[in-house]
Formats: C-alpha cells, sequence, structure tokens
C-alpha cells in the first residue's frame, strides 16, 4: 500500500498510509503476545472495537478502489469512503489504545520472563517494554489530530468535486 501511495496509483500519502499500517500491525502483535486468557478476555471489546471499524473501513475502500480502477463512480460510495472515518477512525484508534493499555502489564511481566537474555536482566526490559509502550501512546495521541486532519481535507475535496460534477451532470 505504501508503494502504491509513493506511486501515485492511489490518492494517499505515503506517511500516513505507514502510519496507519504500522498502528494495525503494532496491535494485531500485542494481541499475539499477550496469550493469557485473562488477558485477552480484558482485551476482547477493545479488540471488537478495532476489528469492526478496519472491517468495514476496508470493505468500503477497497470496493471503492476496485470500481474506480474499473472506471466506475459510485456517488453513494464514494460518500461512505471518505465519511465512514468520521466514526471509524476514532474507534479503531480507541480499539488498538485500549488494548495496548490493556496488554501493558503482562507484556511487561513477559519482558523479564523466561524470554532468552532478557530474563536474566532484571526489571531493565519491563521498564524498556513500558517505556516504548507509553511512547506509542504519546505518538498516537500525537499523530491522531494529523491523520485525521489530513482525511477531513481530503473528504472536503473529493466531496466538492463530487458535488461540482453532480451539478455539473444537471445543467446538461
Amino acid at each position: 500500500e505504501v508503494i502504491h501511495a509513493v506511486l501515485g496509483m492511489v490518492p494517499s500519502s505515503p506517511v500516513t498510509t505507514a502510519m496507519q499500517i504500522t498502528s494495525r500491525v503494532g496491535a494485531v502483535q500485542v494481541v499475539a503476545c499477550a496469550s493469557s486468557s485473562a488477558s485477552r478476555s480484558a482485551m476482547l471489546p477493545w479488540m471488537t472495537l478495532f476489528y469492526i471499524a478496519w472491517s468495514v473501513t476496508e470493505v468500503i475502500r477497497y470496493l471503492y478502489y476496485a470500481l474506480n480502477t474499473a472506471g466506475t463512480q459510485v456517488a453513494p460510495l464514494t460518500w461512505l469512503r471518505y465519511s465512514t472515518f468520521l466514526l471509524l477512525y476514532p474507534a479503531g484508534v480507541t480499539g488498538e489504545l485500549g488494548t495496548v493499555f490493556t496488554a501493558l502489564p503482562e507484556m511487561s511481566a513477559k519482558a523479564t520472563e523466561g524470554c532468552g537474555l532478557w530474563s536474566s536482566c532484571g526489571t531493565l526490559p519491563a521498564l524498556v517494554v513500558k517505556a516504548t509502550f507509553v511512547g506509542v501512546l504519546v505518538i498516537y495521541a500525537l499523530g491522531f489530530p494529523m491523520l485525521f486532519g489530513t482525511m477531513l481535507g481530503q473528504r472536503k475535496k473529493v466531496l466538492r468535486r463530487l458535488k461540482d460534477a453532480s451539478k455539473e451532470k444537471k445543467t446538461k
């Protein structure tokens, strides 16, 4: 997806695309690594939130891209593509952050358990894990407004073009 953005195949910024992919991979890794049933039960509401947000977003986005690639533009689908993020993006980010926050105690504990060299390092690995997760939370807090603002700008531009095209068709 980043390469598609770099090559201009999709109208997305490579930087924002990379940030979104990184957050998704990170969230899935947290789920995979926090493997106790208690952690998974505690994370379930957060995971459900981000999985639903991601799924709905991607179905709309890929259908939109597939039809546009085939030369077909469907106005309601364009509106959905550039409007559902208003609810789904904050929901997805909330689910991702809730998952990370919920997993933090288990992830920190695992850093000092039998994980090769880490286990002989005492509390340092746990502190590194906690600092990393806190850093991720700070990056989310700083990155979310930027990414959301970018998406709002794209929405305004695309929906304005859609409205202008609709007006043009009516006058012909």
